[in-house]
């Protein structure tokens, strides 16, 4: 009975798991007189020692190996869940632990400790002298029982402990520690409350009030403060069926939880996760967490993996179709070579080139837009391509739209990306008509503008004065102001899912800087939005011809032995009839493999190798650094029609290595490889 007492006032001293095992294995060496008494706790199939009494049988024992549940009287005794006992364990085949021998340790004792039928641990004696520890057996079993229950009750202790007070490193009882753990609440970044037994409010954090908005007085009632947040009555249903449950449950953990929209008091909507966790007293615990910007990134994040799936597919159709414009202007060359110069079928031929150069400028925006292709600038003249952009932007819109251009007649031209340019009017064309959706007016216009400032004192990047000013006018619902301050942020949208992604305006913005310009919004509600562009002005045009014909002069003869690479075999025969015609002897393989092969064992030297990079099986690149490694010296002419950045520059910066775009004339592919093939200069 006083073994029971002094486990009872320790355990109410220091309800801590060290505090009981400690009285535990003394409350027992009172009880019985032992010479030694410990407390194992299992950890799967481990038992890690816990406490062991008097303190200096530790040293004694030098060190206490570890435990395996099933081996030893100990790992026995919680295997099979029953007390054990030993009288002379030097007789006993089931003790195999050679430490307890090796101090002279004669008879033993083994006690489970249990939850719910299950041991969790086992608390045991140990005697120098023989003893009949099965004597004592009913006391030592209500004594190992007692032991567990007080366990269990410093585990569930522990557990509400940690979660009210949130990583508080003091370890001390929980009525010494309230002024902290107020402090705790307030601090941490969730918001926290309790209710007491029924539905009265005992303490609700500043971050809970905050969090909703309201007084603290519409949370002293559960039903008032439910309809406050949850005004749909579905949704109240659900919550208030999570609530009781959670509370008829008892759940003691942070396991179980549910998210929500809720009402706030100033009328928005906020999607808040709930935690319950409820006391032995019958209190509850309410831990709150605003989620809504989580969810919002989440939403950004799916669709920036969306738009780079799009990305890797727009640079796959860009690589196949540049294959096919390639075999199609290389028929149509060959064929205007092979014609008479006053042969009326040429000008069929030119314009089926003049297509193929149409289609190539589709495939640059798709490598654009997928971020395989670098942009390029040139001197353009914006009033001629808003003029071609016109037809595909007429096709874009609703018909309800009526477009319109106003261009200046002497207007300057700009160092742009022709295909970003399209793009970027092609985006403001859309975002206009989405602001019309009953129909309007869409006017584009252009003009020169000059910005006199003083040396040093100008905002903008370019170092001119000189702009050309694009304006882009609806007659559409106008922008409210408040949003107006958002437009050109990714993902910003006031568009409803499925209706965009909110990367349009700013893909305009993101184009607009990196040409050194300026954009400017000005909109007014129910009157429509302008936005107004200024690019730098770039030197006025040389007189030159603008369009590319098709180089009918004779080709000079080539000399040499070319192996072609491509796993196309339209571009394979194509590429060699050509280069035949040239005078070139002319190798082929369909892959990497195959041209590793041919390099090995030439029919003949080879004096050059085209080379296309998107190909299965082993690729070009990793083809390019094998030709490489067995000849550093060797020539290759990269022709690709997919011109992912990375690999390339990684390539060009061999001096024998050079790239040309598919599709490309026959005239620029002789000029690559004579500059690759003419001798160099001692």
């Amino acid at each position: 009975m006083k073994a029971l007492q002094f486990i009872g006032q320790e355990t109410a001293r220091n309800p801590s798991i060290a505090a009981i095992c400690r009285a535990g294995v003394q409350g027992m060496l009172q009880a019985v007189c032992a010479d030694m008494a410990f407390v194992f706790l299992r950890d799967e199939d481990r038992l890690l020692l816990q406490e062991i009494f008097p303190a200096d049988s530790r040293s004694v024992m030098n060190q206490v190996p570890i435990h395996r549940v099933g081996e030893c009287l100990c790992g026995l005794c919680v295997q099979q869940n029953e007390a054990l006992f030993s009288k002379n364990i030097f007789e006993d085949s089931r003790c195999s632990w050679q430490e307890c021998k090796a101090i002279g340790i004669r008879s033993f004792a083994a006690l489970p400790l249990q939850e719910k039928g299950n041991a969790f641990g086992v608390i045991g004696l140990g005697s120098f002298r023989m003893m009949d520890f099965e004597g004592h057996r009913c006391f030592l079993e209500t004594l190992s029982h007692q032991i567990a229950v007080s366990l269990l009750n410093a585990k569930l202790y522990q557990t509400v402990k940690e979660a009210m007070a949130r990583n508080r490193e003091s370890e001390r009882a929980i009525l010494q520690e309230q002024w902290r753990l107020r402090t705790i609440l307030e601090a941490v970044p969730f918001g926290i409350c309790m209710f007491k037994t029924g539905t009265e409010l005992r303490y609700a954090n500043p971050i809970f009030l905050d969090l909703f908005g309201y007084d603290v007085s519409v949370f002293s009632d559960e039903p008032t403060w439910f309809e406050r947040l949850f005004p749909d009555r579905g949704e109240r249903e659900k919550a208030w069926d999570f609530w009781m449950q959670c509370r008829r449950k008892k759940v003691r953990s942070g396991g179980n939880s549910a998210v929500f929209e809720v009402c706030c008091a100033d009328g928005s909507k906020k999607h808040v996760r709930f935690w319950v966790v409820s006391l032995e007293s019958g209190e509850s615990i309410l831990v709150c967490e605003d989620i809504t910007e989580r969810l919002m990134l989440e939403e950004q994040l799916q669709h920036a993996q969306k738009m780079e799936s799009i990305g890797v597919l727009a640079g796959g159709i860009a690589h196949d179709f540049n294959n096919l414009l390639q075999a199609i202007r290389g028929q149509a060359q060959l064929l205007m070579i092979e014609n008479r110069e006053d042969d009326p079928r040429n000008k069929r031929i030119q314009a089926i080139d003049a297509s193929v150069e149409r289609g190539a400028k589709l495939v640059r925006q798709l490598l654009l837009f997928s971020r395989k292709s670098k942009p390029v600038r040139e001197r353009i003249d914006l009033n001629d391509l808003i003029a071609r952009e016109i037809d595909i932007i007429e096709r874009t819109i609703p018909k309800m739209v009526r477009l319109s251009f106003m261009p200046d007649p002497e207007l300057w031209p700009i160092m742009a990306d022709s295909v970003q340019i399209e793009q970027l009017l092609l985006n403001l064309a859309i975002n206009a008509a989405d602001a019309m959706p009953e129909g309007g007016h869409l006017m584009l216009s252009t003009q020169n503008v000059v910005f006199p400032c003083p040396a040093g004192e100008s905002s903008r990047k370019a170092e001119t004065d000189r702009y050309v000013r694009l304006r882009v006018t609806d007659t559409g619902c106008g922008i409210p102001e408040d949003i107006r301050k958002h437009i050109f942020e990714p993902f910003f949208s006031t568009k409803s899912p499925g209706k965009g992604t909110g990367l349009g305006l700013a893909s305009v913005y993101g184009i607009v800087k990196a040409h050194d310009g300026e954009i400017l919004c000005e909109s007014e509600i129910g009157k429509g939005t302008t936005f107004q562009i200024d690019f730098p002005a770039s030197e006025p045009f040389q007189p030159s011809s603008c369009t590319h014909p098709i180089d009918t002069r004779p080709i000079r003869p080539g000399k040499g032995t070319i192996l072609v690479v491509d796993d196309v075999a339209d571009i394979r025969s194509l590429l060699k009839e050509m280069l035949e015609n040239c005078g070139f002897e002319v190798l082929t393989a369909a892959s990497g493999e195959e041209a590793l092969r041919i390099h090995n064992h030439p029919p003949a030297p080879i004096d050059l190798t085209i080379l296309d990079l998107g190909m299965p099986g082993m690729g070009g690149y990793q083809c390019l650094k094998r030709l490489q490694e067995t000849n550093p010296g060797i020539k290759v002419l990269i022709a690709s029609g997919y011109g992912e950045q990375a690999v390339l520059q990684s390539a060009l910066v061999q001096k024998c290595v050079a790239f040309v775009q598919k599709p490309f004339r026959l005239q620029d592919l002789l000029n690559r490889i004579q500059s690759l093939m003419q001798p160099e200069s001692p």
